[in-house]
């Protein structure tokens, strides 16, 4: 699939156990099928869950499944919706939030639990419990 060959190229497959593709449901974004398929293949409410996005169709999916929504704008001069908005997934808070996961190791990505951490600028990251 495109998505497999996306991470593959980016180098970061072994992260993830788990991926769900828009050609994998029945409704593309923004309905959240895809969010949701996703979030129950690993047992997580999407309430307690974490969505990564960079587009206006990508936000509306995340919000609709009620998800924690992590926005990295893919055009610059976007304004997008977020509940935590930064311009690069290098940004300090995004990295010390994914490396204080639990479980989190060169293989997987565990997702987040129902807690939150303070973030810079008042945002906030969800925590591990």
């Amino acid at each position: 699939s495109l998505l497999s060959a996306a991470l593959v190229s980016a180098g970061i497959d072994g992260f993830f156990e788990f991926t769900v593709a828009a050609d994998e449901v029945d409704h593309p974004k923004p309905h959240p099928a895809l969010y949701l398929e996703a979030f129950t293949a690993v047992a997580c409410d999407p309430g307690n869950g974490v969505a990564l996005e960079d587009s206006a169709t990508g936000v509306a999916a995340a919000r609709a499944a009620g998800a924690f929504l992590v926005t990295v704008p893919s055009q610059p001069a976007a304004v997008l919706d977020g509940d935590y908005v930064t311009g690069s997934l290098t940004d300090p808070t995004v990295v010390a939030w994914a490396e204080q996961m639990p479980g989190r190791n060169r293989s997987r990505i565990t997702p987040a639990a129902d807690r939150v951490r303070r973030g810079t600028e008042g945002r906030h990251l969800p925590s591990s419990r």
